[in-house]
């Protein structure tokens, strides 16, 4: 059955069409830990940015 993903709802309510300049998807504990590339002609889009908040400073504690 085809159904709208949650990336095409993003794209909807945001009202951007990412087929003018493209877009870029990043896990966002990736993005901070890889220290991916950026191409800052498109869209970046960070997912589960709450969770890296988290995982940050556990792995920043000392304990």
């Amino acid at each position: 059955m085809p159904g709208i993903s949650a990336e095409d709802c993003f794209y909807a309510d945001m009202g951007v069409d990412p087929g003018k300049v493209g877009s870029q998807h990043f896990e966002a504990i990736q993005f901070m830990f890889y220290k991916r590339r950026v191409d800052p002609s498109a869209y970046l889009i960070l997912r589960q940015v709450g969770i890296a908040v988290d995982v940050s400073a556990a792995k920043l504690s000392s304990g």
